[in-house]
């Protein structure tokens, strides 16, 4: 605990809190230690979601995470509390969610405990996904070339291409490939996890909303009901869950990109039939795996940008108007020039996206991938050559 450096951004009411619920709990006072911490998580909570998320200072992330490590500690020592396992693993949850890397070990090893906890005595049933399709011996679209595990060289010359390549071969040695067609290995590795998830056919409808859910009530509500859309969308899950992580390799591929430090970004697109990613595109070169089920993707070259409608609002000008699906002719007249490249992706392909490659996706069956995004810093710039204010979509809502 930092606390001269939370006295010098204004938190020496959190300081206080500390310190006395340290004391109780020294002292065995263990109701009282709780109400302590339970004050400081909630008070770094409000300064977590006092401004932007980067101007906050990291210090509120790192006292947090001490706090909930605590909290959780004191009300397991207590004899009389209301809160069950499951609600202190969704709080260490949030926690991981919020918190930066350096604070996340001992959350991961207190979030495994209560897991296994949770997991003792239950008898789980084998299920398995519903209609999704784990063959690839389907009808594909040919536009896109499909390569089968170039070499880096090769991959170097496609990504200097500026296309988009459709490899086969990657994922089939994965243990994700396998393992993740059973349902119940996914409850037993992470069921009573929190995850957030996304509510609405995608995040341009205006009744899309998130929540917070564990994974069993996501694979219920979502998963096994063909009634509701709900997505667990771009959401690094490896990084909150580590065992996770371990049934995925992250490709050679990656570390041909052009940023300084050579990270890697993964994320999960965990969902049912029927989620939509808008058409979009990313600042970064990414690789997306599909590991369960199948996608239909359609993609459009930088270069078609003045025919693509970006929105003007800062936060969507990554994102088209046009809904690529049943465009809107009048409103949108010059989205016709526009060429469109399409594939359906299967169970152990992968697709990679050139830095500012325009994309929309539509999952066609119950469905799990992974993105791996790495080094692309000139996306931003493609995107703005083309963006040609005068020019047809220039960038005006519509």
């Amino acid at each position: 605990m930092d606390e001269e450096g939370l006295k010098a951004v204004g938190g020496a009411a959190v300081v206080l809190f500390w310190r006395e619920g340290i004391f109780a709990g020294e002292c065995k006072d263990f109701k009282k230690a709780t109400e302590m911490m339970l004050a400081g998580s909630e008070y770094c909570w409000e300064m977590l979601h006092s401004g932007p998320w980067k101007e906050v200072d990291d210090i509120w992330r790192e006292t947090y995470a001490v706090f909930i490590l605590k909290l959780v500690e004191y009300r397991q020592h207590a004899e009389r509390t209301s809160s069950t396992p499951l609600d202190n693993l969704k709080l260490v949850d949030k926690a991981l969610m919020m918190v930066p890397r350096v604070s996340r070990p001992p959350l991961h090893k207190l979030a495994r405990a209560i897991h296994a906890s949770l997991l003792k005595g239950l008898e789980l049933k084998e299920e398995k996904w519903g209609s999704q399709n784990q063959t690839s011996s389907f009808v594909r679209e040919n536009e896109i070339t499909r390569v089968h595990l170039p070499s880096l060289f090769e991959f170097e010359c496609i990504m200097k291409a500026d296309k988009p390549v459709v490899i086969t071969g990657l994922v089939q040695d994965w243990p994700a490939f396998k393992k993740w067609k059973s349902l119940t290995y996914i409850r037993k590795v992470c069921g009573f996890r929190s995850v957030p998830v996304e509510v609405g056919n995608s995040y341009l409808d205006s009744k899309w909303s998130q929540k917070i859910m564990t994974v069993n009530e996501f694979i219920d509500q979502y998963i096994l009901s063909t009634q509701k859309i709900g997505y667990l969308a771009q959401h690094e899950l490896f990084e909150q869950i580590p065992e996770f992580s371990r049934d995925v390799l992250i490709p050679d591929y990656c570390a041909l990109g052009d940023s300084e430090d050579g990270s890697v970004r993964l994320n999960a697109w965990f969902g049912p039939k029927g989620t939509v990613s808008p058409l979009h595109y990313d600042p970064e070169h990414n690789l997306l795996s599909q590991v369960v089920g199948k996608k239909k993707i359609r993609l459009f070259s930088h270069k078609d940008t003045p025919y693509l409608y970006p929105h003007s609002t800062q936060m969507l000008t990554n994102t088209s108007q046009v809904d690529v699906e049943s465009p809107d002719s009048r409103k949108f007249p010059n989205f016709k020039n526009a060429k469109e490249l399409t594939c359906t992706l299967g169970a152990g392909e992968t697709l990679y996206i050139p830095p500012g490659y325009w994309h929309q996706i539509r999952s066609l069956s119950e469905s799990f991938s992974v993105s791996f995004w790495f080094g692309g810093a000139s996306a931003p710039q493609k995107v703005a050559e083309k963006r040609v204010q005068d020019g047809p979509g220039g960038g005006q809502d519509l």
